[in-house]
């Protein structure tokens, strides 16, 4: 029975996150998916992404979550981070110093890995 209820646990935490991202997602405006520039988007749900990254980022340091849950995250946060807009909103992030150092640093080592400058 504590198996199984470790299991719910397990399940219940990643569908939160895979909920929250969804969220996210749709509040994300079409213009992204155009390619629009930067200023003429609401940067709040790009700003909650990031968010929600520095959570995932942080589990992922501290072991709270499984390898494959992360590897399966990073992919996804190394796809989403080949958008210019995300990337300009994030270079602005991060000169705002809005989070910590570890945190930006893999932000910025992503951002190199997908070849694109910020």
């Amino acid at each position: 029975m504590l198996y199984i209820s470790r299991n719910e646990g397990r399940w219940s935490f990643f569908t939160e996150y895979t909920d929250r991202y969804s969220s996210i997602m749709k509040e994300i405006s079409e213009a992204v998916l155009r390619d629009v520039e930067v200023q003429e988007l609401d940067v709040a749900p790009i700003r909650r992404y990031f968010d929600l990254c520095s959570e995932e980022y942080y589990l992922h340091i501290t072991h709270m979550l499984p390898h494959k849950v992360w590897q399966y995250w990073f992919t996804g946060i190394r796809g989403t981070m080949r958008d210019r807009n995300f990337r300009r909103v994030w270079a602005d992030e991060a000169i705002r110093n809005t989070y910590n150092d570890d945190f930006k640093h893999f932000m910025d080592d992503v951002c190199n890995i997908t070849g694109q400058k910020h």
